[in-house]
């Protein structure tokens, strides 16, 4: 997997910074029970220590491709900013709030 991930990274002029890099393995259940790397705590590739984790936060998805994680941050967020919204709503228009919610809230559904 290394030289071809170093290749594959010199012909796209890229470089790999271990410091914000991440690796998962997915694949079904099966795949998962046959290939034990749960004892790994990281994967070197070029030379680069690069941590193994459950989910990857950029990509939403965890290590059997769910988005249960993702989900519940998105949510989180959300109420959040709902929660503080209600602070200053009587101080703002019932147009002013809704624009506001939807600037707060929408940007991270999308």
């Amino acid at each position: 997997m290394t030289p071809y991930m170093s290749v594959w990274l010199c012909v796209n002029g890229m470089a790999l910074n271990p410091d914000r890099s991440e690796a998962i393995f997915r694949g079904t259940c099966r795949q998962r029970a046959v290939h034990s790397y749960s004892n790994l705590a990281a994967i070197n590739i070029t030379g680069c220590e690069i941590p193994l984790a459950d989910h990857i936060k950029i990509l939403g998805v965890d290590k059997i491709l769910s988005v249960d994680n993702h989900v519940s941050s998105v949510s989180k967020c959300a109420q959040y900013h709902i929660r503080a919204l209600r602070n200053i709503r009587s101080s703002i228009s019932e147009d002013m709030a809704k624009m506001v919610a939807c600037a707060l809230v929408g940007c991270r559904l999308d």
